[in-house]
């Protein structure tokens, strides 16, 4: 008998802890249970994630004799003609690294070497080279293709520091009446970059080039967000070529040959829904909505914008493009996140018998 009782204890204890978990943990994962959502208005930024390539126009000066390259202003700053930039110290030069021996020998002539470290045009100091200073250049775009971009890499940029021997970079000049980037985004988002429009981009560090593309919401910024005008978007491919230029400093702009980018084309304000929900009956697009009697009804959306997870549509009503009157979704209706049951339902039992 004391043996049973222990065995009820325990048993008793058990469905506790039990009991316990449930009510705790559930909440946690009630979302992933829930068939319904509501619709609700709110602000969506149409977006792509990308990697970009910067394209400038920039000057590398060479050194003039062996040693130390002592800098006389910092990266990023703005200088004016005929500012002194860096002092050479007579520092026994060290044996440069393998990439800089390459883009010294890439670079060839385009070097500039002047004696008494001065510049001849105004611009943005930079103490990063990679070699590409003479081909990824504003002029030179329309030749540059997705291919060849794929095989460079923020890796290839060497900061400038110690003691070189003569004729190697020491520092270079970006202009600074305006630099561009290079990005490809999805064929079916041409419409969002209209040649003059005005986007906003955002840089971010790729700090492990082989993995996937970094999520970005995750990330920080190199910067605050640049204005940047759609100068070119152009086919190739499966993709849409972005020339984007701007004329707006931010802290890399001399650093940086690759970024990830968050492009931002537009906000949209209206009712937001998950793209999950969208379907297509009939050739229209559209959401199941939860009627008073515990049903679903099929009504069809006007689009305004999309990123990869959400929607934002029309509510209560629109017209169509050819001026037809449609009633949509409205405010606060529940509207159902995963519709594919109920279309294996409708296509079984199409009559609603």
């Amino acid at each position: 008998m004391g043996s049973l009782k222990k065995l009820l204890i325990a048993l008793f204890f058990i469905l506790t802890i039990t009991l316990s978990v449930i009510v705790y943990a559930v909440p946690g994962i009630s979302g992933m249970l829930v068939e319904t959502y509501t619709a609700e208005y709110g602000d969506l930024s149409i977006y792509d994630d990308t990697v970009c390539y910067f394209v400038r126009n920039e000057v590398v000066y060479g050194a003039a004799s062996d040693g130390a390259v002592n800098p006389l202003a910092a990266e990023g700053d703005l200088i004016r003609p005929f500012t002194k930039v860096v002092d050479i110290s007579g520092e026994v030069a060290s044996e440069p690294s393998e990439r800089m021996q390459t883009i010294k020998d890439t670079l060839g002539a385009s070097i500039k070497i002047v004696d008494d470290y001065k510049i001849e045009k105004g611009g943005i100091v930079s103490f990063f080279v990679d070699g590409y200073e003479t081909t990824l250049v504003p002029g030179n775009t329309d030749a540059i293709t997705k291919e060849k971009l794929s095989e460079i890499s923020q890796n290839d940029v060497v900061a400038i520091e110690g003691a070189l021997p003569k004729g190697y970079p020491v520092f270079k000049i970006v202009d600074n009446n305006g630099w561009e980037i290079i990005s490809y985004v999805k064929k079916e988002h041409a419409e969002d970059y209209a040649e003059g429009d005005t986007v906003n981009v955002t840089f971010f560090e790729r700090k492990d080039e082989k993995e996937d593309f970094p999520d970005l919401s995750s990330e920080d910024p190199l910067g605050n967000r640049v204005d940047m005008i759609v100068r070119k978007a152009t086919p190739e491919g499966d993709y849409i070529k972005l020339v984007l230029h701007s004329t707006r400093f931010f802290s890399g702009v001399g650093q940086y040959r690759v970024a990830a980018s968050r492009i931002v084309s537009r906000d949209v304000r209206g009712l937001l829904i998950e793209n999950n929900s969208i379907a297509t009956k009939d050739g229209v697009q559209g959401v199941y909505v939860k009627n008073v009697v515990g049903k679903y009804d099929f009504v069809p959306v006007l689009i305004y914008g999309q990123n990869d997870t959400t929607t934002v549509i029309a509510d209560t009503h629109y017209y169509d493009y050819e001026g037809e009157y449609h009633k949509t979704v409205d405010p606060f209706d529940d509207v159902l996140r995963n519709p594919e049951t109920v279309i294996e339902e409708e296509n079984t039992n199409p009559d609603g018998n």
